[in-house]
């Protein structure tokens, strides 16, 4: 009898193995193969509906976003950004409104440490469309007004560092879902409270260093 347990228990536990190896195989067969971009891509902010380039960069960990007039306020209980981005073609501005996620200090090769706060974005790039984290600072000196780093690419891509514009999919304009929880305007209003914390939450580098290779990205005329 005891035997016979001790048969049933090991036959069980072989079992629910196996299926474990299984589901996780399962997984993984099912995840995206990552694709091969090069070191600076198209991408398409899917709000406010415009394109703009991107540089891959895996020295950064967090991505960057080009943002003007940046204010960090409170209400409905939460913490907000409000920010304007500038479309690249038109020189257009679109104010927007995104909840803010923490608060960084970045450590710069040149100059005086920032400290950055920081939204998810929607975007598309190579055909696929991405919720990222990104840090909102001026990249007016900047070639590229979106950086993508590490946290953003390990889904998605690695990098050619000899290549540009490797990708042939375009992104269509899409449509983001409306979320029915409470957001504040794209315009300020009274009952804000303006959020001057600068607790930071992470200590980040730029990783980037795009002074130097301005000649280089500036002569390709992609």
């Amino acid at each position: 009898m005891k035997a016979t347990a001790r048969n049933l228990l090991i036959t069980l536990a072989m079992s629910a193995s196996a299926a474990a190896i299984a589901a996780e195989s399962g997984e993984k067969d099912h995840k995206e193969p990552l694709r091969t971009l090069g070191w600076v891509e198209k991408a398409y902010l899917i709000e406010p509906d415009f394109p703009l380039k991107a540089k891959l960069d895996s020295g950064a960990k967090t991505s960057s976003l080009d943002a003007r007039v940046i204010k960090a306020f409170r209400q409905y209980g939460k913490r907000w950004v409000r920010f304007a981005v500038e479309n690249p073609a038109t020189g257009k501005e679109t104010v927007l409104v995104r909840e803010r996620e923490r608060t960084i200090g970045i450590v710069q090769h040149e100059g005086e440490n920032e400290v950055r706060p920081t939204v998810n974005i929607e975007i598309c790039i190579a055909g696929m469309e991405r919720e990222i984290e990104v840090s909102l600072v001026d990249r007016e000196n900047f070639t590229y007004p979106l950086l993508m780093g590490r946290r953003a690419l390990k889904h998605i891509a690695v990098i050619h560092p000899g290549e540009t514009f490797m990708s042939d999919q375009t992104c269509a304009s899409v449509t983001k879902d409306q979320d029915s929880s409470p957001k504040p305007s794209s315009a300020e209003s009274p009952n804000e409270q303006t959020d001057n914390e600068q607790s930071v939450d992470d200590v980040e580098g730029t990783g980037e260093n795009e002074s130097s290779g301005n000649a280089e990205e500036k002569s390709d005329k992609h």
